[in-house]
């Protein structure tokens, strides 16, 4: 009889995002529970065990409390081998729970820190919930070396029951499905209406505050007063909190912004480079995706990042929330296309040595097999 799991996460978009070719590996071996909101909309066959459990991903005193007892509840009835947990709100409740019920194993996996880059209360407050959660599990995961050491630096994770797995990444890269074809490039460019000549920045992921996208979309509009066929491609959902400001600072059609997509290796495809700007992040899979693709990528000097390419051989980096470096690395991608060129044959030989997603998937499997 198969051991039972229980992946515990806020919602089914991180399932979807991350966990698909994880879950696929892991059920030829182990019973896999799936316990997260929105399980209808988790991209799995029927085999797989979901369990819905309303986590919402902001805090929420009530509704974080009835999650929880209706956590705890289902890890009692169902007693896991072991637990994995993802995202700060769901690791906290999975934690507390699995220790309450005396669950032998408590897999964390740490994929970045909501408080790298605050200051004061809020930085402390989310910190100790990180250092809350590592307590409480027994082994812990970090999607990047870079993430590792920063952690156990901050003294939030220690050397003894933090891994790495392989060369980091949550989930890897479906390199199928990641790759270059002249059908996008063409077929995305004639439906947003862009040249074939045009250079394309592409930024694709949720478009908040600290994703640096502000920074971003106004280096755009300076470099557009210069260079009118540079356009920037925007492609994802936005938060609430600046979508106002994102709609206002959009002033011109070489702004093209469109809604999250399920493929986006297509509008990868119709890109000169990916740019990611971002204040934190843990590792930043888009950018061995783009580099997958073939697309080098811009990236801010922040950890996590700098685990996901090779400087001046898959990518460049800028310093974080420099619009004036940022500009320039632009400029220099926009008139040293044949550089690019030359980037572009690095990069899918960098994914497929360190990051293909079955090479990533069996090493959790085999990590799993021997705590």
């Amino acid at each position: 009889m198969k051991k039972r799991i229980g992946i515990i996460v806020t919602n089914a978009i991180t399932v979807n995002a991350f966990l698909l070719n994880h879950i696929n590996v892991l059920k030829n071996k182990y019973q896999i529970d799936i316990i997260c909101k929105d399980t209808n909309y988790i991209k799995l066959n029927s085999d797989i065990n979901k369990i819905e459990v309303n986590m919402e991903r902001k805090i929420n005193l009530f509704k974080d409390i009835k999650s929880f007892f209706s956590l705890l509840k289902i890890i009692k009835i169902n007693n896991y081998y072991l637990t994995i947990s993802l995202t700060p709100k769901a690791g906290l409740l999975c934690a507390i729970a699995s220790k309450l019920i005396n669950i032998e194993k408590r897999v964390h996996y740490f994929t970045g820190q909501l408080w790298s880059n605050k200051k004061y209360f809020k930085k402390f407050f989310f910190k100790n919930i990180d250092k809350i959660i590592s307590i409480l599990s027994t082994n812990i995961l970090i999607d990047s070396n870079s993430q590792r050491n920063f952690l156990i630096n901050n003294s939030v994770v220690n050397h003894r029951k933090s891994k790495v797995l392989g060369n980091g990444s949550i989930s890897g890269v479906d390199i199928k499905k990641f790759q270059y074809n002249d059908t996008d490039f063409y077929k995305i460019r004639n439906e947003l209406n862009i040249s074939k000549n045009d250079f394309v920045v592409a930024f694709i992921g949720r478009m908040n505050a600290d994703k640096g996208v502000i920074d971003l979309i106004n280096t755009i509009n300076e470099l557009n007063n210069n260079y009118c066929d540079i356009v920037l491609l925007l492609i994802g959902n936005i938060e609430k909190d600046i979508s106002k400001k994102i709609y206002k600072l959009i002033k011109s059609n070489n702004i093209k912004l469109k809604a999250h997509t399920d493929y986006p290796e297509k509008y990868i495809n119709a890109s000169n480079v990916l740019c990611l700007p971002s204040y934190r992040e843990g590792f930043g899979n888009i950018v061995i995706e783009a580099a997958s693709c073939g697309v080098p990528s811009l990236v801010s000097n922040i950890y996590g990042l700098r685990d996901s390419f090779v400087e001046n051989n898959t990518g460049f980096v800028f310093d974080i929330n420099n619009k004036e470096t940022l500009k320039q690395k632009i400029i220099f991608c926009y008139k040293n296309r044949d550089k690019l060129s030359k980037l572009s044959k690095n990069c899918r030989e960098f994914v497929y040595n360190n990051f293909r997603n079955d090479y990533v998937s069996n090493n959790l499997l085999n990590y799993l097999d021997k705590i």
